[in-house]
C-alpha cells in the first residue's frame, strides 16, 4: 500500500509540473484581427497555435497550459510569424538571446538561420513581449478590473484630506472599471490642490533609455475652477510635468488616449523609481476640483537594452525624369552630383551611409540617430533654379525636419512636409529660402531639432532619416521658338500697368532705357503675368526676358 502511494504521489507531482498554467501577453501596434503562438509545437504553423485575447488596450494574452519542457514560440499577427532574426542580427537582442546560458532571457538564436522566443520551465508568466522586437512593455495597471486594481494609488500632499477620494469604480471605464479621483473644495478646504499618485520604487527599467506613457481619461464630473496636471519621476529625469491634460481633449463625454514619450532615462538598476501622478490644481473658490477617471496605463519600455528598432523603408521613391540640363544635384543616381563631402565635422550626433539599400537594389542616403546633418558643396550659383526637390523617408512624425541651403553666410530653415513610413517627395521653392545668397551656395543643412509644431526647439538624437534625389531644379528649359511664337506684351504703348503673355515659363524681366540703365527687374516665374510701370518716365524701354536659358528683347513705349 505504501508503495501504491509513493507511486501515486508521483505521478500527482509529474501531472502538476506537466499542467502548469501560464499567460503569454505582447503588445501589438495597430488594430489587427487575430493574434495567436505558433512553435514547434504546432509544427510551426501560423494558424496551428492557441489563439489570443484583445484586452483592448493593444495587448493580447494567452493563457495555456504549459509542458514540461522549454517551449520555443513567435507571435502571429493576421496570420504573419513574426521576424526576429534581423532584429537579432543588428545586436538588438543581446541581452535575450542564448536563452539557455543567459538566465531570465527570453529568445534564442543562431544569429544565422533562425531566432524564436524560449519560455522555460519555471519561467511563470511572460507578459511583456512586444510584436517583431526584443522591446518589452510594463503595465502598471492595464485595466481597473477590480478592486486590487487600485493597489499603491495615494492621495499625497493636499490630497490626503477627507474631502480626496481613491476609488475602483465598476463598469466605468474602457473596457470594465476605472480608477476614479476627485476631491472638491469645501468652504473649509478653499484652496485646496488635489494629488493622486501611483509610486513604484523597486521598479525595473531593463536597462531602457526610452519610456513611453499611455494612458486613458474621462471626466467623471465637470470640473469647477481646476485644472488636471500630469507628473512623473523616472531616474535620470527626475520630476517631469504635462500641465492642464484637459487642453487636450478631456471631457465628460469620450475617453482620450494620450500618449508621452520620456528620452535619456538613465536606470541604475532594477530598483529605481517611477512615479506617475494627477493633481486636480484647485482654485481657492468654494466646490474647485473635480472627478477623473483614468484607465489603461501602460508603460512601454525602449531603447538601451531592450531597444524596439523602428521600422524602415523597403524599396526607394521613384527615380526623377526632369532633364539634366534643368537640374543641380546634390545627391542622386539619375544626376552628377556637386557635393563634395556629406558628413562634414560639424558637431552632428549619428553617422551618415550613402549606399544604404532598402531591398530593392537602390542606393538612398541615411542619417542615423539624426540630430542635424549637413553636405558642403562646390560653391554653385543656384538661382537660375526655382525650387529643391527631396524625397525624405521618417518612420514616425515626432518632430518636424527642416532644410536649408546655405549661401553668403545665411541659412532660413523651411520644414519639409513628411507622413510616416512612405516616401514624400517634396518640392521647396527657392524664394522660401529668404536670408540666403543663392548665388554662392556652399552647403546644404538638415535640421531635426524642433518638436512637432516646428517652432519649440527639440535637440534630442531622434530616429533615422532616409533621404534621395537631392537637388536644385527649374522647369523644362524653353527654346527661342516657342518664346517667340506665344510672346506678347500689351497694352503698347502703356500707362501705368502692361501685360506679358509667353506662353512658357518666364524666368526673368528687365527694362532698360535707351542709355542702358536697368530701371526695373521681376523674377514672374510665370507664363503670364503683369508689371507695374507707373513710376517710369515717358519715353520709350527694352524690355528682355529670359525664359530657361533662351532671351528675347522687345521695344516698350511709355
Amino acid at each position: 500500500m505504501k508503495q501504491l502511494y509513493t507511486i501515486l504521489v508521483v505521478l500527482i507531482a509529474a501531472t502538476m509540473t506537466f499542467a502548469q498554467e501560464i499567460e503569454l501577453t505582447v503588445k501589438v501596434s495597430g488594430t489587427p484581427s487575430i493574434v495567436r503562438l505558433t512553435g514547434p509545437w504546432w509544427g510551426w504553423d501560423p494558424a496551428g497555435g492557441p489563439q489570443a485575447t484583445d484586452n483592448g488596450n493593444g495587448t493580447w494574452s494567452i493563457n495555456m497550459t504549459a509542458g514540461s519542457e522549454n517551449m520555443q514560440y513567435l507571435w502571429v499577427v493576421d496570420g504573419t510569424t513574426e521576424a526576429l532574426l534581423s532584429v537579432a542580427q543588428n545586436g538588438d537582442c543581446t541581452d535575450r538571446a542564448d536563452a539557455e546560458n543567459v538566465a531570465g532571457a527570453h529568445m534564442i538564436t543562431d544569429y544565422n538561420t533562425y531566432a524564436n522566443r524560449i519560455w522555460k520551465v519555471g519561467d511563470g508568466n511572460i507578459v511583456n513581449d512586444v510584436h517583431n522586437s526584443c522591446g518589452t512593455f510594463m503595465n502598471t495597471s492595464s485595466t481597473f478590473d477590480n478592486e486590487a486594481s487600485v493597489i499603491g494609488w495615494a492621495g499625497v500632499g493636499d490630497g490626503a484630506s477627507d474631502e480626496a477620494s481613491v476609488q475602483y469604480v465598476a463598469s466605468a471605464g474602457v473596457t470594465s472599471g476605472a480608477l476614479q479621483v476627485a476631491g472638491q473644495n469645501p468652504s473649509s478646504a478653499a484652496g485646496k490642490a488635489y494629488i493622486f499618485q501611483y509610486t513604484d520604487s523597486d521598479f525595473n527599467y531593463d536597462g531602457a533609455a526610452n519610456v513611453k506613457v499611455e494612458f486613458q481619461a474621462k471626466l467623471n464630473a465637470p470640473l469647477v475652477s481646476s485644472a488636471v496636471h500630469m507628473q512623473t519621476e523616472m531616474p535620470g529625469l527626475g520630476t517631469v510635468n504635462k500641465f492642464d491634460i484637459q487642453g487636450s481633449g478631456l471631457n465628460e463625454t469620450d475617453w482620450t488616449s494620450y500618449e508621452y514619450d520620456f528620452e535619456n532615462v538613465n536606470p541604475t538598476g532594477t530598483n529605481d523609481i517611477f512615479r506617475i501622478h494627477f493633481n486636480f490644481a484647485a482654485g481657492a473658490a468654494e466646490n474647485a476640483g473635480g472627478s477623473l477617471l483614468v484607465d489603461n496605463i501602460v508603460i512601454t519600455l525602449s531603447g538601451g537594452g531592450t531597444t524596439e528598432p523602428d521600422p524602415t523603408p523597403e524599396n526607394s521613391p521613384t527615380a526623377p525624369t526632369r532633364d539634366a540640363a534643368d537640374v543641380i544635384s546634390i545627391y542622386s543616381d539619375a544626376y552628377t552630383d556637386i557635393a563634395t563631402a556629406y558628413n562634414p565635422g560639424w558637431g552632428q550626433s549619428g553617422t551618415v551611409n550613402t549606399t544604404y539599400d532598402p531591398g530593392d537594389g537602390n542606393n538612398v542616403m541615411l542619417y542615423s540617430n539624426f540630430n542635424y546633418q549637413g553636405t558642403d558643396l562646390a560653391n554653385t550659383d543656384v538661382s537660375g533654379m526655382e525650387y529643391l526637390h527631396v524625397d525624405i523617408w521618417v518612420a514616425n512624425v515626432d518632430r518636424t525636419v527642416k532644410v536649408s541651403p546655405i549661401g553668403g553666410g545665411n541659412e532660413t530653415l523651411v520644414a519639409v512636409a513628411t507622413t510616416a513610413g512612405a516616401w514624400n517627395s517634396v518640392d521647396i521653392p527657392l524664394t522660401d529660402f529668404t536670408t540666403v545668397d543663392l548665388t554662392q551656395i556652399v552647403q546644404l543643412k538638415f535640421d531635426g531639432q524642433f518638436q512637432t509644431d516646428g517652432a519649440t526647439a527639440d535637440t534630442a538624437v531622434r530616429s533615422d532619416v532616409y533621404l534621395d534625389n537631392i537637388y536644385f531644379w527649374k522647369s523644362a528649359t524653353s527654346s527661342i521658338n516657342d518664346l517667340a511664337n506665344g510672346f506678347n506684351v500689351y497694352p503698347n504703348p502703356v500707362k501705368n500697368t502692361f501685360n506679358i503673355s509667353a506662353g512658357v515659363m518666364v524666368d526673368q524681366v528687365s527694362i532698360f532705357d535707351l542709355t542702358g540703365r536697368q530701371v526695373l527687374r521681376a523674377t514672374p516665374k510665370a507664363e503670364s503675368f503683369s508689371l507695374d510701370v507707373s513710376d517710369l518716365n515717358k519715353g520709350m524701354y527694352l524690355v528682355s526676358v529670359k525664359a530657361g536659358a533662351q532671351e528675347l528683347t522687345t521695344k516698350l513705349v511709355k
